[in-house]
């Protein structure tokens, strides 16, 4: 088994941090690039996506490029700064003040680690001293400078003693701006700020989540880098968190229309990730010592014989791809399942049956996952996704009458508002919900096949303003799904 060994190298872990060691060899690049690097008519983006879709490697493999770029760059998540002392604020205002603060103390302390400058200047002694008093330069640095001063200079007493005079941290909000202001100009320099995770400064209040200190970070980095001409700032947010924020909570409603046209959508086609496969089976297979991509080395097949009557075939990285709902992270769990499976089959390469036997779970999973995601959205989310599981594909019609029956058969909340049986509007924004999470799309002719319209790419297309268009389309269970809605229909009684 020592290939699987190799392919697992390749499909470890799922997650950003797990695979530091391999990003620059695994990592792909977005379509969204061009996009998220475009700051022609702001400082900054926010770049959304589920989870699991790649925010974190992405904003990791930018922030050690523009190292590489001789720039200043900093990538922070919320255990960076201090979220109770956000949250304990009164009013967002408050809040956001608070956050703004603590970004600029982080900036500047950071430029200040980084100064190396031995000319005095009130802005580059301010930062070095703030990055000392935050412990990230030694205290004897300064001292240093100032004696060296004292050494080589003729007046070099006068200027060290100057140095040592405005030692004196002055950290309020005002002089840090013009410090750092004065120091990226004086140096042609930019700093990138990148934040990520920024759900993890939610505040859990017996099970309901309170966003407003994520709303209030999000919302000072975009003032720090409106007020900065060379700020340039990248915040990721998860699609959900989005929607929880600015849909159900309501927070930051006066300013959304401007941050709309600076929305980034973070998303990967299925042949995006039938080439994200590809690159890490050629990893693999060179490890174990190809010369080339080698398939045979990890399957015993090229294809995979689907199960059903008519036994349809795959390549297997088009089956993967497809399962994978547009996600790396299903990608890379979907090959780590067919690994344990065929090691517990005492197996020296992955074959069909060990795919036949770990799809239900592997749906089972995903279906567990939006649950879990989903549940301050739609806590009854599952139970949806089961009344549903009947069959895969549905004319409009089929889905909206099926989904006006759902809040009889069990109470349910969108957006904390209660659904109504027998209601369009309610089953309408249960096809929302159904289609944001990728579990159902539609899907329209074109030609001689048909194109699917996820909401990734198509955010708005569930709505009652759009009522002809999804009419002309059939809505179809995303084929992760069809082994969970397979196992529903045989265990169903009614």
């Amino acid at each position: 088994m020592a290939n699987l060994h190799h392919l697992d190298t390749f499909f470890f872990g799922g997650e950003a941090e797990a695979e530091a060691e391999i990003r620059n060899d695994i990592f792909v690049e977005p379509g969204a690039i061009d996009d998220l690097l475009s700051f022609w008519r702001s400082r900054y983006k926010v770049l959304i996506a589920p989870k699991g879709v790649g925010k974190t490697i992405l904003l990791s493999v930018l922030n050690e490029s523009i190292l590489e770029h001789d720039q200043i760059s900093m990538l922070l998540t919320p255990r960076d700064l201090d979220c109770r002392d956000i949250f304990d604020k009164d009013a967002i205002a408050d809040r956001i003040s608070c956050a703004y603060r603590q970004l600029l103390l982080a900036a500047a302390s950071h430029i200040g680690s980084l100064s190396k400058d031995i000319g005095v200047s009130d802005a580059v002694v301010n930062l070095q001293t703030l990055s000392v008093d935050r412990g990230l330069t030694r205290p004897d640095v300064i001292s240093r400078v100032a004696t060296f001063l004292t050494a080589v200079t003729p007046k070099g007493k006068d200027i060290a003693e100057a140095a040592r005079g405005i030692q004196r941290l002055n950290n309020s909000v005002s002089i840090l701006r013009k410090d750092v202001q004065a120091v990226l100009a004086q140096n042609k320099n930019k700093l990138w700020l990148l934040i990520d995770d920024i759900d993890l400064a939610a505040v859990d209040d017996g099970g309901k989540y309170d966003y407003s200190a994520c709303w209030a970070i999000i919302s000072a980095a975009m003032d720090l880098a409106n007020d900065f001409s060379e700020v340039r700032c990248i915040i990721s947010v998860r699609s959900d968190i989005w929607h929880v924020m600015t849909k159900v909570k309501r927070l930051g409603s006066e300013r959304l229309d401007k941050i709309k046209k600076n929305i980034v959508p973070l998303s990967f086609e299925e042949e995006e990730l039938r080439n994200m496969f590809i690159r890490r089976v050629e990893l693999a297979s060179r490890a174990a010592g190809a010369g080339a991509i080698d398939m045979g080395m990890f399957f015993t097949d090229r294809w995979l014989v689907l199960p059903g009557v008519q036994e349809e075939r795959r390549p297997w990285d088009q089956w993967i791809a497809k399962n994978s709902r547009d996600k790396p992270r299903d990608m890379v769990q979907l090959v780590q399942s067919l690994i344990e499976e065929a090691r517990r089959d005492r197996s020296e390469k992955i074959g069909g049956s060990h795919a036949h036997e770990i799809v239900l779970d592997y749906s089972k999973d995903l279906v567990g996952n939006i649950s879990a995601e989903y549940q301050q959205i739609c806590p009854q989310v599952e139970g949806v996704m089961k009344f549903v599981a009947r069959k895969t594909l549905f004319s409009f019609e089929e889905i909206v009458e099926l989904l006006k029956k759902s809040p009889s058969a069990q109470g349910i909340e969108v957006d904390g508002v209660r659904m109504k049986a027998d209601d369009k509007i309610s089953a309408i924004k249960l096809l929302a919900i159904l289609h944001m999470a990728n579990f159902m799309n539609p899907r329209v002719q074109n030609g001689a096949r048909y194109d699917h319209l996820p909401f990734s790419n198509f955010p708005d297309f569930v709505s009652e303003d759009n009522w002809n268009e999804m009419q002309k389309a059939q809505w179809e269970i995303h084929p992760a799904f069809h082994a969970f809605v397979n196992d529903i229909k045989s265990n169903r009684r009614y």
